[in-house]
């Protein structure tokens, strides 16, 4: 039973993922016309998928922790678990705020000043590391699903 929750939480957690990072947040950039709302919208759902991401992870960990216990989960597969909570925790308290935050700054200013500029270099950097963290994310995911349909595979023979 614990298997299938896995599985159920890993898919839950990646389907989301895979439909906010290819269809809700380009829709948002290509549907709304100011790119600081556009921005903020899309920082907000980021935010609040964040901290739905943690629990999940950390529901994900405390079920393969438990499946290691009784053997059925190797216990090196519990690094990808926990890379996964300290990714959803990096994402949820450190990622998406830097950038709300960078973004706020940056739209106090002119779009000439010096200090837009500067700002505007650092959401780029960090959006790009976003972009980059919610692939591997997604690939880690995936990986793990597998991981486990072979597992339950595994225990059905």
């Amino acid at each position: 039973m614990k298997v299938k929750l896995l599985i159920f939480f890993l898919a839950f957690w990646m389907a989301p993922s895979v439909l906010i990072d290819f269809v809700a947040a380009p829709a948002i950039f290509r549907n709304v016309s100011n790119i600081e709302e556009a921005g903020t919208l899309g920082m907000v759902i980021f935010k609040a998928f964040n901290s739905l991401e943690l629990a999940l992870s950390l529901i994900i960990f405390v079920l393969a922790f438990s499946l290691s216990k009784s053997n059925i989960i190797k216990k090196p597969w519990l690094i990808l678990f926990s890379a996964l909570v300290m990714w959803a925790g990096f994402f949820r308290f450190y990622l998406s705020p830097s950038i709300i935050e960078i973004n706020k700054e940056r739209y106090q200013l002119s779009e000439e000043s010096e200090q837009f500029e500067i700002l505007s270099k650092e959401h780029r950097f960090y959006h790009k590391l976003y972009v980059k963290m919610e692939g591997a994310k997604v690939i880690f995911l995936l990986v793990g699903v597998i991981m486990v349909f072979r597992i339950r595979e595994e225990q059905e023979i």
